[in-house]
């Protein structure tokens, strides 16, 4: 199979795991998995009892942005942005659904505990979640430039408020230009 990265390397045969066959690429380090193979993986992982992953460490990892071809059936694969505190994405054929895993990103994963959560990452809700988290992002950084060091302040007292059992009351005296007025 050729390496949908590097295109010039032929992916060899290795594991990931015990029990997870995979093809590497020996020269950009990255890796192939079949989704068939992943899922049989995943199976007998789930019947085994769980085991407390490592904490997330932060790691370097490859970002490249241009097409890629499936090593299996040769087709365009797509990009899905991984999220849930993982910034990058992965590349998947909307084919025969294999991964494909840059240098590291197996790594990022599993000491995040998401590498048992593969199928889902390709899923509608888990994309949408990922907008919602981008336009969090976004509006939380729009507003940190507006507010300067008074947002987080603005943060806190909104958190306040919105535990109140006063909250109403609270916000109407506060939105009453004159509040003092009968």
């Amino acid at each position: 199979m050729p390496c949908p990265s590097c295109a010039s390397s032929t992916l060899r045969a290795t594991t990931l795991e015990p029990g997870l066959a995979a093809h590497a690429c020996g020269q950009c380090a990255g890796a192939w998995i079949d989704a068939e193979t992943y899922r049989g993986w995943l199976e007998r992982r789930r019947a085994q009892p769980e085991v407390s992953e490592p904490a997330a460490a932060p790691l370097a990892l490859a970002d490249v942005q241009h097409a890629r071809l499936c090593p299996s059936c040769g087709r365009v694969m797509l990009r899905y942005r991984v999220g849930h505190g993982v910034d990058f994405f992965l590349d998947t054929c909307g084919t025969c659904n294999g991964i494909w895993f840059d240098r590291e990103e197996w790594a990022a994963l599993k000491a995040r505990n998401l590498h048992d959560d593969l199928h889902l990452i390709f899923t509608e809700p888990w994309q949408a979640e990922n907008h919602r988290e981008a336009a969090r992002a976004h509006l939380d950084s729009l507003y940190r430039k507006r507010f300067g060091a008074a947002y987080d302040e603005a943060v806190r007292v909104r958190a306040w408020l919105e535990a109140h059992p006063e909250r109403a009351a609270i916000l109407a005296f506060l939105t009453d230009p004159e509040p003092f007025e009968p």
